[in-house]
């Protein structure tokens, strides 16, 4: 990365400088860079210590990392046509929403290399990309979670999946799998009869998800 690059070299500098002992104690060799910027080519003592260089690389691979994460997140598509992006674009508030999104977005892993730059994970949900264009869903306090198993061999993962039973359509929050595990107490199985314009109609149950559910969409390898 750019900053753990000049961190390195100004690193070596310093340590040069404070080796020649005489010479630092010379009159001041400066000089004026780009932009008017003056450069003092003797003050090795003002360069940062290895504690803010680390947290300089840090902060330079957050900022790349979220930049990486918005650019993956608008590039999602969407189940019924177009990407996350096409949408956000459309919605000033929907872009206001995903941009806080990926800024809160924690950083799960982060390691610093051996060569002075940093490396960092950061996760975020999906769902947040469905929620910064639709809002958040309203569950009432005393709903129980709960799950549903769909099988669906038709259907391919997306943001914003609707699972339609008998006319009514649920949208939230939809995991992808391609093996099925085993159905969790008070868990919903149900089929997906069809897979089109982003809504998989189900058949079993005789009512949609409640609004708090997860849906489990398995779709086995062909």
């Amino acid at each position: 990365m750019r900053a753990s690059v000049v961190t390195a070299l100004v690193s070596a500098f310093v340590l040069a400088s404070v080796g020649a002992g005489s010479v630092v104690e010379a009159a001041p060799w400066t000089a004026t860079g780009e932009g008017g910027v003056q450069i003092d080519w003797s003050a090795g003592r003002h360069a940062p210590a290895p504690a803010v260089a680390r947290t300089a690389s840090r902060r330079a691979a957050e900022l790349q990392a979220r930049a990486r994460l918005a650019k993956a997140v608008r590039a999602l598509p969407l189940a019924g046509g177009g990407t996350v992006g096409a949408a956000i674009d459309k919605d000033e508030a929907a872009k206001g929403r995903l941009a806080d999104e990926i800024e809160r977005a924690p950083v799960v892993e982060s390691d610093l290399l051996t060569d002075g730059s940093s490396r960092v994970t950061i996760a975020l949900g999906i769902e947040a990309a469905r929620q910064a264009l639709s809002g958040a869903r309203a569950v009432a306090s005393d709903e129980q979670p709960v799950t549903w198993i769909v099988e669906a061999r038709r259907a391919t993962p997306a943001v914003g999946w609707a699972v339609e039973v008998g006319g009514a359509r649920w949208v939230g929050p939809t995991l992808w799998v391609r093996e099925r595990g085993a159905v969790p107490p008070g868990g919903v199985e149900a089929r997906a009869t069809s897979a089109t314009g982003g809504v998989l109609a189900v058949s079993g149950p005789t009512a949609p998800p409640p609004a708090g559910a997860l849906v489990v969409v398995v779709v086995p390898e062909k």
